[in-house]
């Protein structure tokens, strides 16, 4: 590895080494839905494409604006959005380990 630069494994073992929950389902066990996180689904009839925010809201702002734009009225998009006040980075889940986060539209 040269100075400097990182593998995307090495990165992602970072995340999850700062990830508070480990997967959606021990996020939802302290947290609550409509207060805390929200979650913003719009299912295509037509859509065979998905675009997806995992970190969207104050998790990593600007992500669910982005989702929405490229999403436009024709592909479906899905947006786990974090609502807190404060310390919305709590709600970070490494995207390989989200787990248990069920989408329905």
């Amino acid at each position: 590895m040269a100075h400097g630069h990182y593998a995307a494994a090495d990165f992602y073992r970072y995340s999850e080494l700062m990830d508070k929950y480990s997967n959606f389902e021990a996020l939802q066990a302290e947290q609550t839905e409509g207060r805390d996180f929200h979650v913003q689904v719009a299912m295509r009839e037509d859509s065979a494409v998905a675009v997806i925010a995992p970190h969207g809201g104050a998790i990593e702002p600007g992500t669910s604006e982005l989702v929405v734009a490229i999403a436009g009225e024709e592909l479906s998009f899905a947006i786990f959005e974090g609502a807190m006040a404060a310390q919305n980075r709590d709600l970070h889940i490494t995207s390989t380990n989200i787990t248990g986060l069920v989408i329905q539209g």
